[in-house]
C-alpha cells in the first residue's frame, strides 16, 4: 500500500515538473447577439480559456467593417446588417479560429469554408463610381 501512494506521488510530481501536465481548458459560452454587450476583444483570450461564440440561425447583428494598415483606413465605419442562414459555432483560441456545425467538432476555418474576397465599383447614373462593394463570399465545403 506504502509503495502505491509513493508510486503514485512520484508520477505525479514527475508529471507535473516535466511540464506535460496540461490544465484542463476553460470553456466559456457566448451567444453572437450578446457580442456587443460584452464590449471586450475576444481575439485577446488568455491562454488556458476558449471562447465559444454561438450564431443561431434567424440572428440579425450589426457589424462594423475596420480598415486599418499602411494602405488604407476606415474614417467613419457605419454598422452593416448580416443575417445567420445556419445555426455555427466560433472558437478563439490564442491565434485560431475554429468553426463547428454542430457545436461540438471544431475544424480549422479553412478545412470547413471556402472564401472568397471581391471588390467592383457601385456607379451612378453617369456612371461615376461612386463606393466600393466588398462581397466576402463563403461556401460551405463539402
Amino acid at each position: 500500500m506504502n509503495r502505491t501512494i509513493k508510486l503514485v506521488a512520484t508520477l505525479l510530481l514527475t508529471t507535473f515538473a516535466s511540464g506535460s501536465y496540461a490544465a484542463p481548458e476553460v470553456r466559456k459560452n457566448l451567444r453572437a447577439t450578446e457580442f456587443a454587450s460584452q464590449s471586450r476583444d475576444l481575439s485577446q483570450s488568455n491562454g488556458d480559456s476558449v471562447t465559444v461564440i454561438e450564431f443561431r440561425k434567424g440572428d440579425r447583428l450589426a457589424i462594423h467593417l475596420q480598415l486599418e494598415g499602411d494602405l488604407i483606413e476606415t474614417i467613419d465605419p457605419a454598422p452593416s446588417y448580416v443575417t445567420v442562414k445556419r445555426s455555427f459555432w466560433v472558437t478563439l483560441h490564442a491565434h485560431t479560429i475554429e468553426i463547428s456545425l454542430d457545436g461540438t467538432h471544431f475544424k480549422p476555418l479553412n478545412q470547413v469554408v471556402d472564401k472568397s474576397l471581391s471588390l467592383s465599383p457601385q456607379e451612378d447614373i453617369s456612371g461615376i463610381a461612386e463606393a466600393m462593394n466588398v462581397t466576402l463570399r463563403t461556401i460551405l465545403k463539402p
